[in-house]
């Protein structure tokens, strides 16, 4: 139990890093800091990519930060960010 709440601890201060800092054309949504994220990404400028916007789902684990986050592969999306 004391592993998991380390875990959620940790979480939580990379969520908000993200969200103070965030990353340039990537959005991250997560509920109450849950085990799932939803990563949109904006395809970069001038590559086969440009103007496409790609959502990827992580499931972060019990155990997190000591094994990574699981990825369901990129999917592009319709919707804006």
């Amino acid at each position: 139990m004391e592993q998991r709440f380390k875990g959620l601890t940790r979480i939580e201060k990379d969520y908000l890093d993200l969200q103070k800092r965030p990353l340039e054309g990537v959005q991250i949504k997560a509920e109450n800091f849950s085990k799932k994220w939803d990563v949109f990404i904006e395809g970069p400028p001038a590559t086969p990519y440009e103007g496409g916007k790609f959502h990827i789902e992580l499931q972060i684990p019990d155990n997190y930060p000591f094994s990574w986050p699981k990825a369901d592969p990129f999917r592009k999306e319709g919707k804006e960010l």
